[in-house]
């Protein structure tokens, strides 16, 4: 559909690029469009392997002399979508939806996470009478995958003659954000054995869950469905052998669905304890998780199950896993450190449980939380891979371009502005520790339930938001 809302230039061009896939790891065409698109208007445009596109502005007259700044967003989208959606994120287009006064997708993340944060830039970068200074332009590949691009810049050979940054990557109308945990990721692998089955066969399925960004939402305390799924299955006292288990899908998303196969042979002892654990679950969970469902059906005859020494090191690897808020600033009210069980897969002859770790104090990862889950990877038995881990993006009391941003925002909408220190990993952190940037903020609009398919995004924060950017580059 043919978007017909204000601001129409920031709303056309995400229509644009929502047209292309631009997954996680498949931003190679959404690169060679902004490469296209960016020199069809005389810009300097350039792309480097990892498909990061660098582009430059000269300044509107009369700026000519002052100090550039650079503008970055992220091209790549989280790929989630609801179990009956048909939807192929390799080659189909994101199908947007008004509703309500927000965007939304048929079934899909909208990838408003941080398509929209690309649109904005887009619509200064094409409007001759913006007014701005030199503009550096950094749109980033891998966001969302490890900020796999954003760790590639400093072999791009590019030179930021920039010293401030504006991220466009957030999502909360007023509220700027002054600082990001920094973070990783954790891949468990637990190796099963396997012996012979001729117990009956059954599937324990947890579904229903909201889910959510394990950055932006992990405080709210919903279910994660691999850690509701670990304590179902902890708390089965029928003896039952484990022989495949899943759920979620990134290690960054909160899991909505998880599900086990077991076999087990006092059928009715089964039914019921899942009964009575639905019922205890679904009170615990109904302020936050309403939707929560566990429920079991027979399934199709197995011959191999997991040995019982299996799968009671599998039972007892996820019930010990940390999942959720660790620590606190109740000073500043923001979560301090976290853990997220992202996806538990069994992958031939191990089970794989993929984790995000996040704090804004480096030691709590380092001396706490690692060391912990190198314990109880030993004594599991487990591999353990850690990977894709970024800095933080320090607070700093004093930031000129907070000040310029929070009077800016007031002057714009007549309401006045805060800030808060983000828990969700941003680039801001990696490109001031490899670009040497000095001074950051990040602001985007209204955007809630990103990387689900309930992901929305408010319109009329879109408007604020592009005037507000323009003002700040107006005053520059």
């Amino acid at each position: 559909m043919a978007l017909s809302l204000e601001p129409q230039a920031v709303f056309s061009f995400f229509e644009e690029i929502s047209a292309i896939p631009r997954g996680s790891g498949n931003e190679a065409a959404i690169a060679a469009h902004m490469i296209s698109w960016a020199s069809a208007r005389n810009l300097f445009a350039e792309r480097d392997s990892a498909n990061n596109v660098f582009i430059k502005k000269a300044a509107s007259p009369g700026k000519e002399n002052h100090p550039p700044i650079l503008l970055q967003a992220h091209l790549d989208m989280v790929c989630e979508k609801t179990p009956e959606s048909a939807h192929d994120f390799q080659s189909d287009p994101i199908s947007i939806q008004v509703r309500d006064g927000y965007l939304v997708a048929d079934g899909t993340t909208l990838g408003a996470d941080n398509g929209i944060g690309v649109s904005l830039i887009m619509a200064v970068l094409d409007d001759p009478n913006a007014e701005h200074p030199p503009l550096e332009v950094l749109f980033t590949a891998g966001e969302e995958a490890g900020m796999t691009g954003a760790r590639q810049l400093s072999s791009s050979g590019w030179a930021f003659e920039s010293k401030t940054l504006i991220n466009l990557d957030s999502g909360w109308e007023g509220v700027f954000i002054a600082g990001a945990a920094g973070g990783g990721r954790t891949v468990f692998r637990i190796p099963i054995e396997r012996e012979s089955n001729a117990d009956p066969c059954f599937r324990i399925d947890v579904r229903g869950l909201l889910g959510g960004h394990s950055g932006a939402e992990i405080h709210l305390g919903r279910a994660n469905a691999n850690q509701v799924l670990a304590r179902v299955l902890n708390n089965l006292t029928a003896e039952w052998r484990l022989i495949s288990m899943g759920g979620g899908g990134k290690d960054n998303a909160i899991a909505r669905n998880a599900y086990a196969v077991l076999s087990c042979a006092d059928i009715s002892a089964l039914h019921s304890q899942i009964a009575q654990q639905n019922d205890a679950l679904r009170r615990e969970y109904e302020s936050v998780d309403p939707e929560l469902e566990i429920c079991i059906t027979s399934s199709e005859p197995e011959a191999l199950r997991m040995t019982s020494a299996s799968t009671a090191c599998v039972k007892q690897f996820l019930i010990l896993l940390p999942n959720g808020v660790l620590a606190r600033d109740h000073a500043m009210d923001f979560t301090v450190t976290s853990m997220n069980i992202g996806s538990c897969r069994v992958e031939n002859d191990c089970l794989a449980v993929r984790c995000s770790v996040r704090s804004t104090i480096p030691a709590h990862l380092t001396s706490w939380l690692l060391p912990q889950l190198r314990i109880l990877a030993g004594l599991c038995s487990a591999e353990l891979e850690e990977a894709d881990f970024y800095p933080g993006w320090e607070f700093r009391r004093a930031s000129p371009i907070r000040t310029l941003a929070m009077e800016a925002y007031q002057a714009v909408t007549g309401s006045p502005a805060s800030f808060k220190i983000l828990h969700g990993g941003l680039e801001c952190g990696i490109l001031m520790e490899q670009l040497g940037f000095t001074d950051a903020i990040s602001y985007g609009p209204e955007l809630n339930d990103p990387h689900s398919p309930r992901e929305n995004l408010s319109i009329t924060s879109v408007g604020t938001a592009d005037k507000l950017i323009r003002r700040i580059l107006k005053a520059l």
